[in-house]
């Protein structure tokens, strides 16, 4: 027979060790860990922000070791009952004193859950209930990502280096397609995929503006570096490699008209503070007006 203080210490560590962790791997704005006496069946309250900024409260309630139950057992009504007991309470913040209803309860299981315990979990609540097992928690390890004020200006400054190397390559090219001319091509792929990572990391906190650049930036790398692929080198020209050098050319064109705007967004989010939770930088990308240099001129 399992030793029960030994299960619940066991689990404990689990939550502090390696579930927090993750938590915070998975870019959660705020984690309140309360596995004690006052938890209402939540070892975990979470906070986060939606697209629109507002904030909403999960909660989980952790379970280590396997749930392998095929049938209404009286460990699956204990945790029903906790589960309900944690979506129906509210949520006091004991740094303000508010109170939060909970939008979803978590319930992660270190280990395996059969179906028909799923399957009975389910029907016995509403869609406020999420299940998460070892394996989901495994591939949540390898996709989580955490925002912060390092890695996006990181991959900023990684972004820029890579948008100005991969132009000066580009204009290397020998884009001439007359008879005899040997096409001149980069060795490697003009993919950016520094600026994939930046908006990976920071799409959520930047300026839709600013998406709005570094996807037609990604579009237009995508466009040239599929082309690459399609153009016969050697020194015989034809209507196919006319016809792909003139659509590179057009991406190269698109790449390189928006590589100013490129270049404020890296020295904007390097300037600028990190936005508060909720809040986005603001938009980098919107060129000076001439106007308004020439009036400070004149004074």
């Amino acid at each position: 027979m399992q030793d029960h203080k030994a299960t619940k210490r066991n689990e404990v560590e689990w939550v502090k060790d390696e579930l927090v962790p993750l938590l915070h791997h998975l870019g959660f704005r705020r984690i309140d860990s309360i596995h004690g006496p006052l938890e209402a069946g939540r070892d975990i309250v979470v906070a986060d922000h939606d697209r629109f900024g507002l904030a909403h409260h999960d909660c989980i309630q952790a379970k280590d070791g396997n749930l392998s139950a095929r049938s209404e057992t009286a460990e699956l009504r204990s945790i029903l009952f906790q589960l309900s007991t944690a979506y129906e309470t509210p949520y006091r913040d004991p740094s303000a004193g508010t109170e939060h209803k909970i939008r979803t309860v978590y319930l992660i299981v270190n280990g395996g859950i059969t179906d028909a315990a799923k399957n009975i979990l389910y029907s016995k609540t509403g869609g406020w209930l999420r299940i998460v097992d070892k394996t989901q928690l495994e591939v949540a390890g390898y996709a989580g990502r955490v925002q912060t004020e390092n890695n996006v200006s990181m991959a900023a400054r990684a972004m820029w280096l890579e948008v100005s190397d991969n132009i000066d390559t580009w204009k290397g090219c020998s884009l001439e397609t007359h008879a005899g001319a040997e096409l001149v091509l980069p060795l490697y792929s003009l993919e950016t995929s520094a600026t994939k990572r930046l908006f990976e990391v920071a799409c959520d906190v930047s300026h839709l503006a600013d998406v709005l650049v570094l996807n037609h930036l990604r579009r237009a790398a995508s466009s040239a570096n599929s082309i690459l692929g399609k153009i016969p080198l050697g020194p015989n020209a034809n209507e196919s490699v006319t016809n792909a050098v003139n659509t590179m050319r057009v991406a190269y064109e698109t790449y390189s008209s928006i590589a100013e705007d490129v270049e404020r967004i890296y020295e904007g989010i390097s300037n600028s503070p990190f936005p508060l939770p909720g809040a986005r930088y603001p938009k980098f990308s919107e060129r000076p007006d001439p106007s308004e240099g020439a009036e400070e001129n004149e004074c």
